[in-house]
């Protein structure tokens, strides 16, 4: 006969959570690679993204060399972060 592997899933029964979930992905003992993978796609990012910092590639390398300093890809935005997040809290 065929080997089961896992619980056999007699407490929670896809009947069960398709009532509530119809992807079943409410529930490990019902949640499949196929649904998963759908649930995944539905959230990936359908744009192209770019860096507000790729223009200025070079200004930044050139910032870095200047003073002696390995560049370091990316951009400051101090001015973009709230000024308490920069606080100690002790």
């Amino acid at each position: 006969g065929a080997i089961s592997l896992g619980s056999p899933g007699t407490h929670y029964t896809a009947a069960t959570v398709k009532a509530y979930d119809p992807s079943g992905l409410r529930s490990a003992m019902t949640a499949t690679h196929a649904e998963t993978f759908k649930a995944v796609q539905a959230h990936m990012p359908n744009h192209n993204v770019k860096y507000i910092w790729e223009n200025d590639m070079d200004r930044i390398v050139d910032f870095y060399e200047s003073r002696g300093l390995p560049p370091v890809v990316g951009y400051d935005f101090e001015d973009m972060v709230e000024s308490d997040a920069k606080k100690g809290a002790w």
